[in-house]
């Protein structure tokens, strides 16, 4: 995600949560939480405090994440795909806004 942390920081935050298919399920998909300027909340995997959104499945069945995208661009939708991962039902996810693209 090369330049979302930067946006973030900003104060200009545009997150956009797409789907490529119209899967029912996806309507329990929510972007739950958005840490701008994070710098001392949660840390990632490196030790690194870096800006993060939450997604949060409250539906009470899982939801394939592969077909949602987030961007801080209008113009382009998708960029970052969400790779072919399950969220459960009541589950959070935090992907980092990092140039660190995992």
């Amino acid at each position: 995600m090369k330049n979302f942390s930067n946006t973030i920081l900003s104060g200009f935050i545009i997150v956009f949560i797409f789907l490529f298919s119209f899967n029912i399920s996806a309507q329990n998909i929510a972007i739950n939480e958005v840490m701008s300027s994070n710098y001392s909340t949660i840390s990632d995997e490196d030790g690194d405090y870096e800006d993060w959104i939450e997604i949060y499945n409250y539906g009470t069945t899982s939801v394939n994440l592969n077909g949602f995208g987030l961007s801080d661009q209008t113009d382009n939708a998708f960029k970052w795909s969400f790779p072919d991962i399950e969220l459960a039902a009541k589950e959070y996810l935090i992907v980092w806004a990092s140039d660190k693209d995992r």
